[in-house]
Order: structure tokens, then C-alpha cells, then sequence
């Protein structure tokens, strides 16, 4: 049975790659989109993701967050994924329009069972709905792509752009899990990916399109696949292994970092220490194959 998942995310391009598995995957049933600043507006994010989901003939509402973030904060965004966010790919005029906030908290009320949350965005509007409404009943757990293992000064694009907004979402009592940046890393795509994904059709030759504008300080001449590993993540749990840490915000340079400390207990968090590479390639191949 599929499970109801909310969305949070500021469609890029990583975020629409992970939108494609996410839709694809039958374990996995979008109620609900909400557009939140990153790397380009709140507007500009959601008319990417309607993109998306005409492109491939889904219909999931959209609802447009904060137009500027929770908190303050020094860290520079990076304009480097083309004006639009997506590498200038430039979809078809598109027929759905997003809808408010105050909207989705009225969508929100009106759930009659618990869904997930999947986050791989800045938390701002995680925080608002959290300050808006009681979520205990309505969320089950909350999947969020953050942090990074293997550099404790790492600065995570989704904490150094709302620090505030995350230490707010890390004091629910709800579940945490969090697959870090690490596995993108791991799980990058190469040059005979893209080439492949190029020739299986019209949706992999839009991801080869917005991939030749897509840079990652870590993987350089690769694709790191960040958020497509929380859907992966959430979807297959057991192509993970994990380990439970406490979580803690820090600042360096005036910019937020997330710090994990590895616990033998339970901790606030449980978090993906290693990914199934194999099972995770082919998983993607197979869900961009079942598109046009």
C-alpha cells in the first residue's frame, strides 16, 4: 500500500530529478507540493515543479511558501543553475496554478490520516506550519535531506539558509530521519549515466538538458543526486544502513551548520550512514524509464 507523502522542496534541478522518482514510485503517494525559496523565488520554484508534473501528466496540487525565509542569515545563495533554477529548461506554457498557504493549511486540516513529511528544501515553511498548527496527529515522521557526515564544517544549502526555521522543526517530538549529503556524493551519476539517461526518452533527454548547468562543490565533473536519495531513502530503507545521533545547530562564520553526535541510545534522529549504490542506480534508471 502506497504511503501519503507531503513535499517540501525548492525545485532545482537535483529537487526535480527527486520529484520524478518520487511519482514514479508506487510505494509512494504525493498528496501535496509546497514551494519553498532556494536557489531561486518562492514563484519561480513552483512554476519548476508545475513544470514537472505536466511534463509528465500528473496532477498534484502546488502551494507557494514564504517568499523569504524564517531566519537571517550570511550564507551567499548561489545563482550558478541558470536563471530559472533548472538550467533554463524551459517547459511548455503550463495550465496549473499554485495555490496559497493559507490554502494548504486548509488542505492540511482537512487530512484524515497521517502522511510524511519529505523535506529537501530550507526548512522556512516546515516552521511556519509547525507554528501554525499542532502537527502530532496529522504527520507520521519527517524525512529530511541535511547535514553532512564526513565534513562537520560543512555548510548544508537546507540549514544555511534558515538555521532559525530548522532548530524550530528539530524541537517537534516527531520522528526524524535524515539521509545527508554524503549519499548524493556517493551515489553520483557519471558521464555514461547522463549519456544513457539521454537516450531512454523525451524525460531523461530534460534531465541531460538541465544537468550541463548542475555543479556540486564536492562532486565536480559528476551529478550528486542529494535529493533523489531521501525519496530513495524513504521508499527503501533497507538499502541503508543507520545509526542514531543527537542533532546540533552551530554557527560558523555567522552561517548555520549541523552538527551530528553519534549515539549508542536513541537519539533525536536516526540518520543514513551508507547507501546501496547499485540498488540506487538502478532504482532511478527505472523510474525515469517509466516515463515518456
Amino acid at each position: 500500500m502506497a504511503k501519503d507523502v507531503i513535499i517540501f522542496m525548492d525545485t532545482g534541478i537535483d529537487d526535480a530529478t527527486a520529484l520524478l522518482m518520487a511519482l514514479a514510485d508506487k510505494k509512494i503517494n504525493v498528496k501535496a507540493i509546497v514551494a519553498s525559496r532556494g536557489n531561486v523565488g518562492t514563484k519561480q520554484v513552483a512554476q519548476n515543479t508545475i513544470g514537472v508534473l505536466e511534463f509528465v501528466e500528473k496532477n498534484v496540487p502546488v502551494f507557494l511558501g514564504a517568499t523569504s525565509f524564517y531566519g537571517k542569515t550570511k550564507f551567499p545563495i548561489w545563482k550558478g543553475h541558470g536563471e530559472n533554477g533548472i538550467g533554463d529548461y524551459v517547459f511548455p506554457k503550463t495550465k496549473q496554478k499554485a495555490k496559497t498557504f493559507d490554502e494548504f493549511l486548509k488542505f492540511f486540516d482537512g487530512l484524515n490520516k497521517k502522511v510524511s513529511i519529505l523535506a529537501m528544501c530550507p526548512l522556512t515553511n516546515l516552521a511556519h506550519l509547525f507554528e501554525a498548527r499542532d502537527v502530532t496527529e496529522k504527520i507520521d515522521a519527517l524525512y529530511l535531506q541535511n547535514g553532512m557526515l564526513e565534513d562537520p564544517h560543512y555548510k548544508s544549502f537546507n540549514i544555511a539558509c534558515d538555521p532559525k526555521a530548522a532548530g524550530i522543526v528539530f524541537k517537534t517530538p516527531l520522528k526524524i530521519f535524515i539521509c545527508p549529503s554524503d549519499m548524493g556524493h556517493r551515489a553520483y551519476l557519471n558521464k555514461t549515466d547522463v549519456k544513457k539517461l539521454q537516450k531512454m526518452n523525451k524525460t531523461g533527454e530534460m534531465l541531460e538538458f538541465m544537468y550541463r548547468s548542475y555543479h556540486d562543490r564536492v562532486c565536480k565533473n559528476n551529478i550528486a543526486t542529494h535529493d533523489s536519495c531521501l525519496i530513495f531513502c524513504f521508499s527503501h530503507q533497507d538499502e541503508f544502513e543507520w545509526k542514531y545521533a543527537d542533532l546540533k545547530l552551530d554557527y560558523i562564520d555567522q552561517i548555520g551548520v549541523l552538527h551530528f553526535s553519534f549515539t549508542n541510545k536513541k537519539g533525536r534522529a536516526k540518520l543514513c550512514t551508507e547507501i546501496n549504490i547499485k540498488a540506487f542506480k538502478e532504482y532511478y534508471f527505472n523510474a525515469i524509464k517509466s516515463f515518456k
